[in-house]
């Protein structure tokens, strides 16, 4: 993953949070799903982390080339 991407995440309550910017992008073995994002609200570059098990589903955003 190059390019700068959105990426949306459901909970299992039905909310969701929307990452702007996102690189590195990693879907590990153990269940967890990794990447670098651009806080809108913080206006700084930060590292997340999240277990698949706690999530609903995901969506990011794909290249058109």
């Amino acid at each position: 993953m190059n390019k700068e991407q959105s990426l949306i995440i459901w909970n299992q309550n039905g909310s969701t949070m929307k990452f702007e910017k996102v690189e590195k992008f990693d879907l590990a073995f153990d269940g967890e799903i990794s990447f670098n994002y651009f806080g809108v609200s913080t206006k700084k570059r930060r590292k997340a982390t999240f277990y698949t098990k706690n999530i609903a589903g995901y969506a990011l955003e794909i290249d058109d080339a």
